[in-house]
């Protein structure tokens, strides 16, 4: 595997891991700003927000790209790819979009049911996917997966965002050391 090609792989996974994070903090685990998310700051719901919107539309993009990928090389080959079988799970963006709508329009138990979406079904078919691309090579790795510098600087900045509008003593990792 190429370096750039880790690199690209290294960024989606980090990618994946801050969005379940962030859907944590939204349903209010422990360790989690607030244990109703529409009584949390509104600074930080809106980071949330933007950064959950941000990512989750930034996979279902890499996801069309993937499908339009795997039905190509399928033309070529005639044979169901892992990629599409990976892409054909249950766990898609759109439905994570669908289910953060909700929650946001205060869907009773909607934060709770999103957060664990995203937690299983989401990130299940999440690491499907990344392990059925193992043969792309690293041109296709970089048409694919949409990830360039600006792309990464803007998840980093947005994931900032969301860690700097935190109630003091809480960190996405979960209390601040010493704290109650």
């Amino acid at each position: 595997m190429s370096s750039e090609v880790q690199l690209i792989s290294g960024q989606l996974e980090l990618e994946h891991r801050h969005c379940a994070t962030v859907a944590r903090a939204c349903a209010g685990v422990p360790g989690a700003p607030a244990a109703d998310f529409g009584e949390a700051p509104a600074p930080l719901r809106q980071a949330c927000m933007d950064y959950l919107v941000l990512e989750l539309t930034a996979f279902e993009e890499r996801d069309q790209r993937l499908a339009d990928h795997a039905r190509a090389a399928a033309g070529r080959g005639g044979e169901r790819s892992a990629l599409a079988q990976a892409l054909g799970r249950r766990g898609s963006s759109r439905e994570a979009l669908t289910l953060l709508e909700a929650a946001v329009a205060g869907r009773s138990g909607g934060w709770r049911e999103f957060a664990d979406f995203c937690g299983a079904s989401w990130s299940t078919r999440r690491e499907a996917i990344a392990g059925s691309l193992g043969g792309l090579s690293t041109a296709e790795w970089r048409a694919l997966s949409g990830i360039d510098a600006d792309s990464i600087v803007q998840e980093r900045q947005a994931f900032a965002r969301v860690a700097a509008a935190l109630p003091a003593g809480i960190s996405l990792e979960g209390p601040a050391a010493g704290s109650a």
